[in-house]
């Protein structure tokens, strides 16, 4: 699989995540989705801006190849905790997969 053909989740498009997102989305020219519910208009408009598109937590587990996990150390456990709970409900979400640590 190419760059170009990924499919790529960053949680979450903050100040640092957005700026990662906007780099993946110059150069990979893949898709770059995010979990977008909840977040506020400025932070759905720097997400628009970095080349992200919102995704359910389900879809993020359907569609992405690989997960970025970009949040604060604080929100870092519910975060993981959603994906797993997205995970468990999808078929994908069985299949083996690469953690990077």
């Amino acid at each position: 699989m190419s760059a170009s053909q990924s499919t790529i989740a960053l949680l979450a498009p903050g100040g640092m995540g957005s700026k990662i997102a906007l780099r993946l989305s110059q150069t990979s020219g893949g898709t770059i989705l995010t979990n977008l519910e909840g977040r506020s208009e400025t932070t759905r408009q720097r997400a628009a801006e970095s080349g992200m598109m919102h995704a359910s937590y389900a879809d993020i587990i359907a569609k992405a190849d690989y997960i970025f996990s970009v949040v604060p150390p604080k929100d870092a456990f519910d975060v993981a905790q959603q994906i797993v709970s997205a995970a468990k409900e999808s078929e994908k979400g069985k299949e083996k997969r690469n953690y990077l640590r």
